[in-house]
């Protein structure tokens, strides 16, 4: 399954609140950013854009968290 699918899956899961659906999605993150240490530039700039794509999904949930993740994406 592809990154984003899996955005769109956990933000409109249904039975879950906001939070659960934030969380999950930074799980989500989490994992995006897992590289390990012999990680290619290529590799790093994907993980850069699921981030951003996963932090806009967290700021239509969730309009404070979301805006602090997006203003300190680097």
């Amino acid at each position: 399954m592809n990154i984003e699918q899996q955005i769109i899956d956990i933000s409109e899961a249904p039975n879950t609140t906001t939070r659960q659906r934030v969380d999950g999605l930074l799980e989500l993150d989490r994992d995006v950013l897992d590289l390990g240490k012999g990680a290619t530039s290529e590799a790093v700039k994907m993980s850069k854009k699921y981030s951003l794509k996963i932090y806009k999904a967290i700021n239509k949930l969730d309009k404070q968290t979301g805006k602090l993740l997006l203003n300190h994406l680097d």
